[in-house]
């Protein structure tokens, strides 16, 4: 199967973005752990949408 696109005006100004949202929290008191999430979503020249994520999980040594 393949997939192919064809723009339809290739002249101009042609505009992406990316937005993305962070958090970060610490699950202990003593703030050994820390958990965080990023989600973010890019919206490319060509209208194509890429959504993404990360989790991350740290200790302090």
């Amino acid at each position: 199967m393949e997939f192919s696109y064809k723009a339809r005006q290739t002249n101009g100004l042609h505009v992406g973005y990316i937005a993305s949202l962070n958090t970060d929290f610490w699950v202990d008191a003593r703030q050994n752990w820390q958990v965080g999430v990023k989600l973010a979503f890019q919206n490319d020249s060509r209208s194509t949408i890429l959504p993404g994520g990360q989790l991350k999980v740290s200790h302090r040594l």
